[in-house]
């Protein structure tokens, strides 16, 4: 028979990595305590160690912004046009027309509930006497949704057909669905300052990702059987992705165009603080 021994315990149990850190933070404010009648700069941050990173920003940017303002006031230029030619349309268009083919669309497109919301909201714009007003609104939707698409579709295509800059693209995406929306504000108004250009730029950039995100989406489930039929059928790179992998990806995609018609909607009003 022989003798079954138990292993001799440890010392000391095992220290999970989050135990060590706490401990080590324990241990510093331990230090620090110690420490707080002879060591000042433990409390207080010495304004001699202070960096001037403010004043190296604003001169950075002051000189990046001067770099590029030719260039920006061209694009201001070109943008101002179609967002005229929309505003005259809509405000010297008769509000009987506008709501009428508002609510035949509505009808068209959703039932008599959809065309009675279409009456109902825009009787309630012209009772309040902001017609006007709401068709500036209206006009700078129907100019920044369209530049936001494009400018999403082409982002996602460009970010499913280069796996370098994918990863690129995507933390990019992040970053800008994560910002405040007034952070979109401040660097445009630096360089267009006010009015209703701002407001356009400012929604078609905060609506691209939507599009961007469910377009890459789209394309990266399409079933790999749709994508050898076309390779198949012999077309070439772009016949195959305009022909067979967009048109199989168009649910994911029409979600996108319905998240960026949103975003660019609760970025308009923002904008209108601005004068946009």
């Amino acid at each position: 028979m022989t003798d079954q021994t138990d292993p001799p315990a440890t010392a000391l149990p095992y220290l999970t990595p989050g135990t060590r850190a706490a401990l080590a933070s324990l241990l510093v404010a331990a230090i620090c305590l110690a420490l707080e009648e002879r060591a000042d700069w433990l409390w207080e941050w010495p304004d001699a160690w202070t960096l001037p990173v403010t004043d190296w920003i604003s001169q950075g940017l002051g000189w990046l912004f001067e770099l590029i303002r030719p260039v920006v006031r061209v694009i201001s230029t070109l943008l101002r046009y179609p967002m005229e030619w929309v505003n005259v349309a809509l405000v010297e268009t008769p509000w009987p027309l506008i709501i009428g083919a508002t609510v035949a669309l509505g009808w068209y497109a959703g039932g008599l509930s959809l065309a009675l919301l279409s009456a109902i909201g825009l009787g309630f714009v012209l009772a309040s006497g902001y017609w006007v007003e709401g068709m500036n609104t209206l006009a700078l939707v129907f100019v920044s949704v369209p530049l936001a698409l494009i400018l999403g579709l082409f982002i996602g295509i460009w970010a499913n057909e280069s796996p370098r800059a994918r990863p690129w693209i995507e933390a990019t995406l992040d970053l800008m669905q994560t910002v405040p929306t007034f952070a979109y504000l401040t660097p445009l108004l630096l360089l267009f300052g006010f009015g209703p250009v701002v407001g356009l730029i400012a929604s078609a950039i905060y609506a691209a990702p939507p599009m961007a995100r469910n377009t890459l989406l789209g394309l990266q489930r399409v079933e790999a059987e749709v994508k050898e039929a076309g390779i198949m059928a012999g077309a070439t790179r772009r016949q195959q992705l305009a022909l067979v992998e967009i048109p199989a990806a168009s649910t994911q995609i029409m979600i996108g165009v319905n998240q960026s018609l949103m975003a660019a909607l609760s970025m308009v009003i923002i904008a209108a603080v601005i004068g946009g």
